[in-house]
């Protein structure tokens, strides 16, 4: 699927949608509840219209228990950008344990804060360019180009970016890939 269109995309997005909410026996509304996304919202999105943030994603893909690389597919869509912040999933890994790579650019001060993934979910951020702060509840790290750092991401956590932006890896490492 590497010669994919927008449109392309967005459909199988839609369609995994679908799937997972049906699968898990959520409805519509139910998943605009659970999800905090309107329904109309979702609705479109189920239709292939419409572009959604990062935020959306991550939203959807925690509530109906999926990685955020099952969510978009094998053939990930364009970088999601939101709030000066570009995500772009490069790489996805079912072996003993999930690994989904991705690649995140910061413009200048920007900050992303993320809810808590699911429990023994951890994070690896490994510094690109320029300067970001990495911060848990418990712990921060300022990183810089070159530098790495893994934390607990089973609790809220949240990026900054320095005044010259930054570009990061970070792998989420799930504790265990679920039987099919």
């Amino acid at each position: 699927m590497d010669s994919a269109t927008p449109q392309d995309l967005h459909r199988a997005f839609a369609e995994r949608i679908k799937s997972f909410r049906t699968a898990r026996g959520i409805t519509l509304v139910g998943l605009s509840a659970l999800t905090g996304i309107g329904k109309s919202t979702l609705s479109n999105l189920e239709r292939g219209q419409g572009n959604p943030t990062i935020e959306t994603i991550w939203q959807l893909a925690q509530v109906l228990d999926v990685g955020y690389g099952e969510l978009v597919g094998h053939a990930a869509p364009q970088a999601s950008v939101a709030a000066g912040v570009s995500v772009a999933l490069v790489d996805r890994e079912d072996a003993e344990r999930r690994i989904e790579t991705f690649r995140m650019r910061f413009e200048a001060g920007a900050c992303r804060p993320a809810d808590a993934h699911a429990a023994g979910v951890s994070e690896h951020v490994l510094v690109l360019r320029g300067s970001l702060t990495v911060a848990t509840p418990a712990d921060r790290a300022l990183l810089r180009a070159g530098d790495a750092w893994t934390f607990a991401a089973d609790q809220t956590h949240r990026y900054e970016a320095g005044s010259a932006g930054a570009a990061a890896l970070v792998s989420v490492v799930y504790p265990g890939v679920r039987p099919a």
